[in-house]
Formats: C-alpha cells, structure tokens, sequence
C-alpha cells in the first residue's frame, strides 16, 4: 500500500466523504493531518473535509504534536497559513483558548504577508475568512459538515472514540498503533513513529502491559 492509498484508506475509515477508498488502517492522526495539508491547497473538497475534521477534533488534538510534526514536514509558507486557518476555525470550539491562540501565533510567525491563491477556482468573490491568511480562494462550504463527514463513523473510529473518552494522547495513539503491529521495534523508534517523547513512550508501554498483563497488587 502507497502512501496515496494509506492516506485514502485512512480517511474513509475518519468518515471523510472524499475518500473513495474503503477499509481502515494505522496512520498517526496529528500526521494524517499535516499529510493532508500538504495536498489540500489544490482540492477544494479535501480542503473543506479537513478542516471540517480540525473542527470536531478541537478538544482531542495534540497542538504541540500537530506543530512539530508541521515543523518537519511543511516546505513553505502557504502550508503553515492553511494550517493557521484550520486553528483558526477549530479554536472556535475549543475550550483552551490560551493554548490555541499560542499554537495560531507560532503558525503565524512561520508566515509571509503575500496572498497566495488556492484551488483553481475563479475568483468573482473573495472568501473573507481565508484572505485574513493571506489565501486567495472563493467561498468554501462552511455549513454542510454532513457533506464532507459522517460524523457517526468519525465518532465511533477506535483512536478518536479514544480521546474523547478521556485517554491521553500518547496512551491512545500508542494503543492504536499496537492494534495493526504486532513486530517488536525499539521505544526509540517508536517515539518517531509516534511523535512523543521517548519517556512518555517508555511509560505508557509500561503502564499498558501493566494492564494487560491481569497482574493486580
């Protein structure tokens, strides 16, 4: 499986009505979203679905995960402003504001003020909301989520389920990955896969093999 497939495959199992890929697989949510930044500014419809997914994910989204993972893969300035308006919008929803508006600062701060045009559309009318980011666009769709995501299957995926209910990042993330790999590979390694500190790594693994293991002191 390519990455074009993986990154498909793991939109359909999101709920993201743009995917035409069935099945679901393992892909690091924070990753899956930079990833699909990274090929949104051409897909008006990928673009709508993702920040769609940034919206409903507010409350679940690992900031300082999504920054450093943007820090190694963005390769330009207009990534960093499509991700500072994906923030934008889903700060809306969330109930950190202090730690969202740092998270939109940074992106800014990573920016140029030059307008730069997205999609192919034609350009009778500007849409205000973006141009604020120095992106040239139409009027998106802001008002049909069901359009572009099937909020039950986006509730119901394992690792997002697992958020909401309270789970860490790191817990549910490593959990998730566990689910589709059973190879033994190094914490090290794993904390690159992942995204996390190695210690954090070290002590979810622990704690979850704990749990697993029906061991109770």
């Amino acid at each position: 499986m390519n990455s074009k497939q993986k990154f498909e495959k793991f939109a359909s199992s999101l709920g993201m009505t743009t995917s035409s890929k069935r099945g679901t697989c393992w892909y690091d949510f924070e990753e899956f979203l930079i990833d699909g930044i990274t090929i949104a500014d051409t897909n008006v419809r990928l673009f709508t679905s993702l920040s769609i997914i940034f919206k409903y994910s507010a409350n679940i989204l690992s900031l300082n995960k999504l920054l450093k993972i943007a820090q190694i893969k963005f390769d330009h300035g207009k990534q960093w402003k499509i991700l500072g308006y994906m923030l934008q919008m889903a700060s809306k929803k969330s109930r950190n504001k202090t730690q969202w508006s740092k998270a939109i600062y940074k992106t800014m701060s990573k920016i140029k003020k030059k307008n730069e045009k997205l999609f192919s559309l034609p350009l009778f009318k500007k849409d205000k909301e973006l141009l604020e980011w120095g992106l040239l666009s139409a009027p998106i769709e802001r008002d049909f989520d069901d359009k572009y995501l099937h909020l039950p299957t986006f509730r119901k995926h394992p690792l997002i389920k697992a958020r909401f209910q309270g789970v860490k990042a790191v817990y549910s993330d490593l959990s998730f990955y566990k689910a589709y790999h059973s190879d033994e590979i190094s914490l090290r390694k794993l904390s690159q896969i992942l995204h996390h500190d190695t210690a954090q790594i070290f002590e979810a693994n622990h704690n979850l093999k704990f749990i697993d293991s029906n061991i109770f002191v």
